[in-house]
């Protein structure tokens, strides 16, 4: 999905600019008529299926020219969306008999779905923002966690075994009245050492079961040898971290690469997560995973998912980068972390 994204951006004056709601607005029409060309390709009928074909195909054409101009947030952008008229001349050349026909007008269907897709999360994104009532009954569901109780802590095992010796031991022992001063101190001190017996037998047992998980405890753990780390198709070094590849990323934007330091950044956000705990790394996860995974911690998700955009954007959009997007970049990566 990643691949598709088609949004070429350069920074423009915001004069003669579409809102960003407008454009999602027209590629979402795009898809409609591709839907419809979809469905007729095969149909047997040839009255007026030419022209009917050729109608589409300019609607097409219509909602999503090769070039637009599109406002979002306080920015101007212009959108190159020449690969879809590209297709379109390459399917219109096409013999209708011609088997590769069908299969280009799948994949630039797919290709289009893929950025309606990601317009779509975009518009999420931006009215993700929690309201008060939101925020208050979040805090609320918090605060009933068992975690956050106030129940008295229950008696332990070994405080429930010596309650229950002793109440053994008081029924035992046999219920006199008026006893001598000395007979009386006799029974009290072997009382009280039956008891100490008893006590230290439970002391004792309780540590023959306890020693032997806190002897396995200390022994020391093997040490398995580290592995490299693949994360967004980039093999890493088993001992690399997170600020030794902010650093790399850093030394490619003053070299002039800014594209390049930005997909490094990003790879060093997902690399820090990962060493904290917080995601977990693999080979197979795209982007849209590592941020799905963290859409719990709403300043994490709402600050990851403005550097996801800036990576998606200047790596798989091709957008060229600035110094201001580098900047912006390394700003919404420190609040990520903090």
């Amino acid at each position: 999905m990643l691949g598709v994204l088609l949004l070429v951006l350069f920074w423009a004056s915001p004069s003669f600019a579409i809102p960003l709601s407008d454009y999602r607005d027209h590629v979402k029409k795009a898809v409609y008529y591709l839907d419809q060309l979809k469905q007729i390709r095969e149909a047997p009928a040839e009255t007026q299926r030419t022209e009917f074909i050729a109608s589409l195909v300019r609607s097409v054409r219509e909602a999503v020219p090769r070039t637009e101009r599109v406002q979002w947030l306080d920015t101007s952008f212009e959108t190159d969306n020449s690969w879809l008229d590209d297709d379109l001349k390459e399917w219109e050349g096409m013999p209708p008999a011609d088997a590769r026909r069908a299969r280009l007008l799948d994949r630039t269907h797919e290709r289009l779905q893929a950025l309606n897709e990601r317009l779509e999360e975009t518009a999420r994104g931006e009215s993700a923002q929690p309201g008060k009532d939101e925020m208050k009954g979040r805090l609320t569901a918090i605060l009933q966690r068992s975690e956050y109780g106030t129940e008295v802590k229950q008696q332990s095992a070994l405080d429930r075994f010596i309650r229950k010796v002793l109440e053994l031991i008081s029924r035992l022992l046999p219920k006199t009245h008026a006893l001598s001063p000395g007979r009386a101190n006799i029974i009290s001190s072997l009382a009280q050492i039956i008891i100490a017996c008893l006590a230290l037998a439970a002391i004792v047992y309780c540590v023959w079961l306890v020693a032997p998980r806190l002897l396995r405890k200390r022994q020391p753990k093997k040490k398995t040898k580290a592995e490299a780390r693949v994360v967004l198709g980039e093999r890493l070094e088993p001992d690399q971290s997170g600020a030794d590849l902010l650093a790399e990323a850093e030394a490619l934007a003053r070299a002039g690469d800014l594209r390049a330091a930005i997909r490094k950044g990003y790879i060093a956000l997902l690399v820090e997560l990962g060493d904290r705990k917080v995601i977990s790394l693999a080979q197979y996860k795209t982007n849209r995973d590592y941020l799905r995974s963290v859409r719990e911690i709403e300043k994490l998700h709402g600050n990851m998912l403005k550097l996801t955009s800036s990576f998606e954007l200047h790596w798989y959009g091709l957008a060229q980068a600035s110094e201001s997007d580098w900047t912006a970049f390394r700003a919404f990566y420190r609040a990520a972390l903090m």
